[in-house]
């Protein structure tokens, strides 16, 4: 047993190494490329750094989108200035920095809206309407997620769609209408089952939640 548990725990550490080597390879190259980048590519790459902080180093990634933005501006690149003002806005919303959030989600909804970039639009819009939930404007959160649902439904965007109907399920819980609520988390479910979707543990963890408001304690868990 003692045996079995030193191999699986060297496996276990190999495994966080690895990934972690994984990482700081991914880190290397970006900023190799950024190092020998022409004007008009810098943006994308300081875009790619900034998402690739996201996770786990806001101060980092607010950096690297703010740099992405001022480089944009000087190379008016409108696409990676959107791109650049997204990144901000949904690590802002990460951070719980609302306010901020709301107002460069709206520059990148704005400039995705501009340009016709359409997943852009989306992926804004949703980020917007879970604001307006946050803050209890349901009405202007219904019209957002539902503007994000339809363009990614017409885009056959699969994690788009998982996402912004777990979304509409949350709004509805909290407007508790749960027929509604359970229509939108079991399509959501079943999409992301169906597509082997990361967000399949989001979906479970809003299902068990709304049944943790519910009281039913078994079912939630």
């Amino acid at each position: 047993m003692n045996l079995l548990k030193r191999v699986l725990t060297f496996f276990i550490c190999f495994a966080s190494v690895s990934q972690s080597i994984a990482i700081n390879d991914t880190i290397v190259n970006l900023f190799s490329k950024l190092n020998s980048s022409k004007p008009t590519e810098k943006a994308i790459i300081l875009n790619q750094i900034a998402k690739h902080y996201q996770d786990f180093n806001f101060t980092k990634a607010v950096y690297y989108s703010e740099q992405a933005i001022e480089n944009a501006k000087h190379v008016n690149d409108s696409t990676e200035l959107a791109n650049a003002y997204y990144n901000l806005g949904y690590i802002q919303l990460l951070k719980g920095d609302n306010s901020q959030a709301n107002i460069n989600l709206t520059k990148a909804y704005n400039l995705y809206t501009l340009i016709g970039n359409k997943i852009g639009i989306a992926r804004s819009s949703d980020n917007l309407g879970s604001l307006f939930r946050y803050a209890s404007s349901y009405e202007k959160s219904l019209k957002y997620h539902s503007v994000a649902l339809s363009i990614f439904i017409e885009m056959n965007d699969a994690t788009g769609i998982i996402g912004s109907k777990n979304n509409l399920g949350i709004l509805y819980r909290n407007l508790n209408n749960y027929q509604k609520t359970l229509q939108y988390y079991h399509e959501a479910l079943e999409l992301a089952k169906k597509t082997d979707s990361k967000l399949l543990s989001t979906v479970y963890n809003s299902i068990g939640t709304y049944y943790w408001y519910k009281e039913s304690y078994d079912s939630a868990i």
